[in-house]
């Protein structure tokens, strides 16, 4: 049922509520979001997993937010890198149960995975946007 506006304190009430609700419906998708980021996100040690952060800012008709993750490899392994050298005093690594130690060597590079890319865009976005107004009516 529709709200009954009988005036100016009762569209101002209603807007409140509108922009209340708009902002945890906003929250509840960027949760959404985050947490199959998460899952999405290649598992090594779990320092990439465990760095999402997500942000909320503004507030009225503007709603802002942010869905990151902090770990140094999270671009690296959604964005791919270019061939290129690592140096180091020494790099060390192993290999066929050999220790090694090196001062530089030539990185053939890594394909992009676009798992943040695939996990947080404007299709999936708008389906957490749908999925958590559908949790608001039951």
């Amino acid at each position: 049922m529709a709200p009954s506006i009988t005036g100016v304190a009762d569209v101002s009430g209603l807007l409140v509520e509108l922009e209340n609700l708009g902002l945890d419906v906003f929250i509840d998708a960027q949760q959404i979001l985050g947490d199959e980021a998460r899952e999405a996100a290649p598992v090594d040690t779990g320092a990439l997993r465990d760095s999402l952060e997500l942000a909320v800012g503004g507030g009225g008709v503007v709603i802002t937010g942010s869905i990151a993750f902090t770990a140094d490899q999270a671009g690296f392994t959604n964005d791919g890198t270019q061939p290129h050298e690592i140096t180091g005093d020494p790099l060390v690594f192993e290999i066929g149960g050999q220790t090694i130690f090196v001062t530089r060597v030539d990185h053939p590079g890594t394909q992009a995975t676009h798992w943040f890319d695939n996990a947080v865009s404007d299709e999936t976005w708008a389906r957490a946007v749908q999925e958590a107004l559908d949790s608001l009516s039951g």
